[in-house]
């Protein structure tokens, strides 16, 4: 075997850092918190500019993980698989909110996060809405939003239908 096919082996230092961003975000934030982080440098500067996360909350004390402390403002999206309140206000960048349990004690006094995905749903910048029960004030000016193709509602009325319905041209997906 010749020796100079051993030389052509890449050290994983090599790699620009958007591979490492295109891979970590694949990776849960726990295992990128506990296998990487403090590694060196390069990889701590990676890890804080990763965004785009997801994260799902199985237990309440879940929210108090290192992990999530580190990586909450980044996270996009969230799964909570628990019935107790969730500090969603840890979560700036949200932009998906899955419960698996939903309960009005876990939006009590987080009713700004349910105003915020709300907000980001009437101005474009959400694709997917899971809501249980949608909730649209009428109040908001309804405008057109495009981008939004998938939405499941687990409640609500004919009005809040047809309002959905009036401000979704692109819709292909509507599970109720």
């Amino acid at each position: 075997m010749n020796k100079d096919s051993s030389t052509s082996c890449f050290s994983l230092e090599q790699f620009p850092d958007e591979i490492f961003m295109e891979i970590f975000q694949y990776i849960s934030v726990h295992d990128l918190y506990r296998g990487l982080y403090k590694l060196n440098q390069r990889i701590n500067h990676i890890l804080h500019s990763i965004t785009n996360l997801s994260l799902t909350l199985s237990k309440a004390e879940d929210i108090n993980d290192d992990a999530v402390v580190f990586f909450a403002s980044r996270i996009y999206h969230l799964v909570v698989r628990h019935q107790n309140p969730v500090e969603f206000n840890r979560f700036p960048s949200l932009r998906s909110l899955t419960s698996k349990f939903p309960q009005d004690r876990q939006l009590c006094g987080n009713c700004d996060i349910v105003d915020r995905l709300c907000r980001r749903i009437i101005s474009n910048k959400l694709r997917y809405c899971s809501s249980w029960p949608p909730t649209f004030d009428l109040n908001w000016p309804i405008i057109a939003t495009p981008l939004l193709t998938h939405v499941k509602l687990r409640d609500g009325d004919f009005d809040d239908l047809c309002i959905l319905l009036n401000s979704c041209p692109n819709l292909k997906h509507l599970q109720v």
